[in-house]
């Protein structure tokens, strides 16, 4: 589990499992490093005494440019689950990657009712009603009932509906796994501070539009538009 970004917000990772997570599907996978003109192949894998290893098989002269490329057996019937898992992983990635190989792979639309600074009240295409805390690249479902709001139980509501909503790297905790939250002090606090400022800027939208309106008449039909379009998305905070 070392790792060099231990101490430090500027990069994705920390938790040093990352480059052994092929090992969470197999025994083994191969690992092709192309630095400085010599491309090297290893495999890494799990010995008899079930310790991880890695091995150097071959190294030979290479054109292409400097990087890395990661090569992970899979079984035929497994391959729709890979499928599915990569569109729901890279749909909220802003560069998503590129993916071949698969004709079925597409990201899912997803359709953006409201935004503000660091957060979008969205609809899926495959609906489902989920605020999603996105850090890193990776989304997190916010479980609500996992933070203790206080006095400001109010604000659970600005996250009732389909929002999205970008955290800075190290402002959440999360699972040794990366599928959750660790819902301490520390990430309670910013969800709260992240869902009083979704709802003062949200309100600040829906006072500058009805500012607008030139006569109590225009005034209430802006009213009506903004809550017809975002009651079902929330705005009932």
């Amino acid at each position: 589990g070392k790792s060099t970004k231990r101490k430090s917000n500027l990069a994705i990772g920390e938790k040093g499992l990352g480059s052994k997570s092929g090992f969470a599907y197999g025994d083994n996978f191969l690992i092709r490093s192309f630095q400085n003109g010599t491309v090297t192949l290893y495999n890494a894998f799990i010995d008899p005494s079930q310790v991880g290893q890695i091995a150097k098989l071959h190294s030979e002269a290479t054109a292409e440019e400097n990087g890395i490329e990661i090569e992970i057996p899979v079984n035929e019937r497994d391959i729709w689950q890979f499928k599915n898992k990569a569109e729901s992983t890279f749909k909220y990635f802003k560069i998503p990657p590129t993916v071949k190989g698969n004709n079925e792979y597409s990201l899912p639309t997803i359709k953006t009712i409201f935004e503000g600074s660091n957060f979008k009240f969205v609809e899926f295409e495959d609906y489902h009603a989920e605020a999603r805390a996105i850090m890193g690249n990776i989304s997190y479902p916010i479980d609500l009932n996992a933070v203790n709001w206080g006095e400001d139980h109010d604000l659970k509501q600005v996250f009732n509906r389909s929002v999205l909503v970008e955290f800075n790297l190290g402002e959440l905790e999360t699972s040794t796994s990366r599928e959750g939250l660790e819902y301490s002090n520390h990430t309670q606090q910013n969800i709260i501070a992240k869902a009083r400022q979704i709802k003062d800027e949200c309100l600040a939208e829906v006072y500058s539009k009805i500012a607008n309106g030139k006569s109590m008449f225009e005034a209430k039909k802006i009213y009506i538009q903004i809550f017809d379009c975002y009651s079902g998305y929330s705005l009932s905070f």
